[in-house]
């Protein structure tokens, strides 16, 4: 019993002295994971749109919204000439498309600030169905960004 002792506590030490690795991923995803290759934890949809002097990447997380659960939606607009990101308020609305040429307001005219060049939509959409964003940059330049939620 005592030999066996003298074995596991220095094997005991040995391994509590050895560094040991962990890997954590914390929080959301962000858009340079798509371009390492690195797939994110939870299903994301991007979308690009170049209006005018704009470049929109519109990032929402989940990819596939649900009716009832929340919705994030990061956006981040450069201006393509300057390559600088855009860091003054924008204004966004949301509306739902009812029949072909009806649509329903659901969110009017909001403004948003960015926080650190990125700005940020948290909602839940009640009903499923298409659903229209809406970006009205300070330049009068606007974008319709299409958002599919599941019932």
């Amino acid at each position: 019993m005592r030999r066996s002792s003298r074995l596991i506590i220095p094997l005991v030490l040995l391994l509590a002295a050895s560094p040991t690795h962990a890997h954590h991923i914390k929080g959301l995803p962000h858009f340079g994971y798509k371009d390492m290759g690195w797939y994110p934890q939870i299903p994301s949809k991007e979308t690009v749109r170049r209006v005018k002097d704009h470049l929109i990447i519109a990032t929402t997380i989940p990819g596939d919204p649900k009716a009832g659960k929340q919705v994030n939606i990061h956006l981040y607009v450069k201006q393509i000439s300057s390559k600088i990101p855009l860091d003054v308020p924008i204004h966004y609305s949301i509306t739902r498309r009812k029949l072909v040429f009806f649509t329903e307001s659901i969110r009017p005219r909001t403004e948003l600030k960015p926080v650190l060049e990125l700005y940020q939509i948290a909602t839940t959409f009640q009903k499923g169905g298409s659903y229209s964003l809406t970006l009205h940059l300070p330049d009068q330049t606007e974008t319709r960004i299409p958002i599919e939620v599941s019932p």
